[in-house]
């Protein structure tokens, strides 16, 4: 997602066009945080026992690839026909 679409075409123009920085409620506010922790290491690392540590290397991969627009589809079975992986896009 492209900063104007998060925050708005003034506001991304304005943290572009001045190099100003956000403080962690400031991100929070504009959309571009979730959680503000005080303890941002330990939130980070207790996200990724929870969210991540479990999830195979193959599902990790079609997430992130899936993320940056190199896949069209999340479907279980929508790729190769030997496995449930996402189908590509050129």
């Amino acid at each position: 997602m492209r900063l104007p679409a998060r925050v708005g075409q003034a506001a991304a123009e304005e943290m572009l066009l001045t190099g100003r920085s956000l403080d962690a409620e400031e991100a929070k506010t504009a959309g571009l945080a979730f959680h503000v922790n005080q303890d941002p290491e330990a939130a980070a690392l207790a996200w990724f026992d929870r969210e991540v540590a479990g999830k195979s290397s193959a599902a990790l991969a079609c997430a992130r690839l899936w993320r940056c627009g190199r896949i069209t589809s999340r479907r279980p079975g929508a790729g190769s026909p030997k496995s449930n992986s996402c189908t590509w896009s050129a």
